[in-house]
């Protein structure tokens, strides 16, 4: 953790110290910057995909790297990178049921994780128990403005929320009904995630 103290108009603090000036009036004049970055060992993102609300898969997928900037304890801005080789799959199902699932996941049917190994993502600041999300996945800009819970103290913080993102802007085949199989249900594009990210 960085943290540094930035002196918000310095002259003025000068002149009131050297005038004998009032220390609480000096102290209000300082803001305390906190650089944090992600723990990328115990944070989670768990994610959930359907093709019906009966049908549905499960599993995980990890930050690669990140880090958030906290001014007086309250968050301004992010930035991070998933790993979407990470990507695992949390159901009970055979193992060669998963292998197959992972590589449908995979494939360019679906995130084309050979070409698009990474997903960056940004925040703004938190606001009203909101933050307004940036992903750039296959080249592809997605922003939401999601649900969320942001702590700060003694030079930690955490990030977590349960929402929704809607990958219809990939044009992913997957997510599109095959004409050539009239009445099957597509894969949503609607993903449900659960987020738990620790800063350090």
């Amino acid at each position: 953790m960085k943290i540094t103290k930035m002196l918000l108009m310095a002259g003025a603090v000068a002149a009131l110290s050297s005038c004998g000036g009032d220390a609480e009036v000096i102290d209000q004049m300082e803001a305390i910057e906190s650089a944090l970055t992600a723990d990328t060992e115990n944070s989670s993102i768990e994610w959930k995909g359907m093709q019906t609300e009966d049908y549905f898969h499960k599993g995980t997928v990890k930050f690669q790297e990140g880090s958030a900037m906290f001014i007086d304890g309250n968050l301004v801005s992010g930035a991070f990178k998933v790993d979407m080789k990470s990507i695992s799959v949390s159901d009970e199902l055979p193992a060669e049921k998963k292998t197959m699932l992972l590589g449908d996941i995979s494939s360019e049917d679906f995130f084309n994780i050979a070409e698009n190994a990474n997903v960056t993502v940004s925040c703004g600041p938190y606001m009203d128990g909101k933050l307004l999300v940036t992903m750039t996945i296959s080249g592809v800009e997605i922003s939401k403005s999601i649900p969320a819970k942001v702590t700060y103290a003694d030079g930690k913080g955490s990030i977590t929320g349960s929402f929704e993102i809607d990958f219809a802007a990939l044009n992913a085949k997957g997510f599109q009904a095959d004409p050539k199989k009239p009445g099957d249900t597509p894969v949503s594009s609607k993903v449900q995630f659960e987020l738990n990210l620790l800063l350090k």
